[in-house]
């Protein structure tokens, strides 16, 4: 009997679409069709994992939030990190960093301080700069652009809230300022998640045209609808294993957008009128008043969908995500808390509250990620994730917090409590990410971390 011959698929092999010119490509996840071996395609994402970096803003309150004992042997109890116990074999929860050191026209601006210095490992120059150092996730982005699947950037920066007046004064631009590009200018942040998907979708071509763009209106119509023919041809090229894992990725996709198209469900509301507030997940475009989105919890989530399948098919692999911005007054009314930057002066429950909140999505996330296939594991195991603040509580520069998730390459030994004791240093935390991903050399420096500053955790 002769064997059947095997059907390569192309890396860079997309769904087309067959209507009408409308512009839309859907990448494809990783299959063992794209690959030549099974060890070349259990390595597919493991020499490349993504980097997903999400940013609290106004601290947290820390002895409500960490566990107690440690390193590892520890009780969680009723403090607000309990969501994370379960998932501890999966997690490293960083205590009592210090962050950069404030410069001299800067002291009045913790919160310029934080946001700016978290990814960059360095505090901004001054109050008045307008470039900086390059961030880890540009960093990161740049390290894997040349091998694209689609030839484009790999990088995103995202928001959970519109922020800010942009003029001048203590609310001021730069505490939005959480990603530099590699000339140390600002990147702005993306709020509209609609405005993601449809550049993903269409932007995957470059021949695609401003025309063909606006004839597809992003959640009018499924993006699979237009793809219908391309998908049938692709599967009847594709095993069993390679069906089921295309099969249940654009079941994302359907989710993805179902999801976005829907009101948001109505969460209990307390002390608050419904009626004051707008269920849409129209998230806006422009940046205005903070208090415009008074449901930063259901954007995140909104977020974790699209990323599971922009992580999926290797469209994006670093994003940095603010929840909103260093001293703005977004909140979760919708929650019956007060708005964040209110309650990290006053260190009250609701500070707690919110900690606790972001712990359960955080965990949410996690089980997303886990249960989504990606080459021979999931994409949790493939993707480095960093939840932290850049400011302690009440604005300190120590106490500062990072959990870090998924990744575990270059001996990274989570399911421990790694307590600096507000001596230890969080600038060299960048460039240690950076090393077990294997995007930085042991001899390089990043920020103000030189070639000796290391993080260890592997002990």
């Amino acid at each position: 009997m002769i064997p059947m011959k095997k059907q390569w698929l192309n890396r860079r092999t997309f769904l087309r679409c067959a209507a009408g010119g409308a512009g839309t490509m859907i990448a494809m996840p990783p299959l063992e069709a794209m690959f030549r071996s099974d060890t070349a395609f259990a390595q597919a994402g493991t020499d490349k994992p993504k980097f997903l970096a999400i940013y609290q803003p106004n601290g947290h309150h820390p002895r409500k939030f960490h566990p107690t004992g440690g390193p590892r042997n520890l009780t969680f109890g009723a403090q607000a990190a309990a969501p994370l116990e379960p998932w501890m074999q999966h997690i490293t929860i960083m205590k009592d960093m210090v962050g950069s050191h404030m410069m001299s026209d800067a002291m009045s601006n913790p919160h310029l301080i934080a946001i700016v210095s978290w990814l960059t490992g360095s505090p901004v120059p001054s109050a008045k700069s307008l470039t900086h150092k390059i961030s880890a996730d540009t960093y990161v982005a740049q390290h894997y652009d040349a091998t694209a699947p689609t030839g484009k950037s790999q990088h995103l920066v995202i928001s959970g809230s519109p922020f800010l007046d942009p003029g001048g004064g203590y609310n001021n631009e730069q505490k939005d300022w959480v990603s530099s590009a590699a000339n140390g200018e600002k990147i702005f942040a993306t709020i509209s998640l609609k405005d993601i998907v449809d550049d993903i979708f269409t932007g995957a071509d470059p021949q695609v045209s401003d025309e063909q763009r606006k004839q597809r209106h992003a959640f009018d119509q499924s993006v699979l609808d237009f793809a219908m023919e391309d998908i049938g041809r692709i599967e009847a090229r594709l095993g069993v294993a390679d069906k089921a894992t295309l099969g249940g990725y654009l079941e994302n996709v359907r989710l993805m957008e179902q999801r976005l198209s829907a009101p948001l469900a109505a969460a209990p509301m307390l002390n608050v009128d419904p009626a004051q507030f707008k269920f849409s997940r129209d998230w806006p475009k422009e940046r205005a008043d903070d208090l415009k989105n008074e449901f930063i919890d259901e954007h995140w989530k909104d977020t974790m969908q699209v990323l599971r399948v922009a992580f999926q098919a290797d469209i994006i692999r670093s994003v940095s995500y603010m929840l909103e911005t260093e001293a703005g007054e977004s909140g979760y009314a919708n929650h019956g808390l007060p708005n964040s930057h209110g309650t990290s002066h006053g260190i009250n429950d609701a500070y707690s509250q919110r900690d606790r909140m972001h712990g359960e999505i955080f965990v949410e996330m996690l089980k997303l990620f886990q249960d989504t296939p990606y080459a021979a594991t999931n994409l949790l195991e493939n993707t480095m994730i960093m939840w932290g603040a850049g400011i302690g509580e009440s604005h300190s520069r120590d106490q500062q917090m990072a959990i870090l998730a998924g990744y575990k390459g270059n001996g990274i030994n989570h399911g421990a409590l790694r307590d600096l004791k507000n001596t230890g240093s969080a600038i060299p935390l960048m460039r240690t990410l950076l090393l077990h991903m294997g995007v930085l050399k042991e001899t390089e420096s990043f920020g103000d971390a030189g070639p000796n500053d290391l993080i260890d955790l592997t002990s």
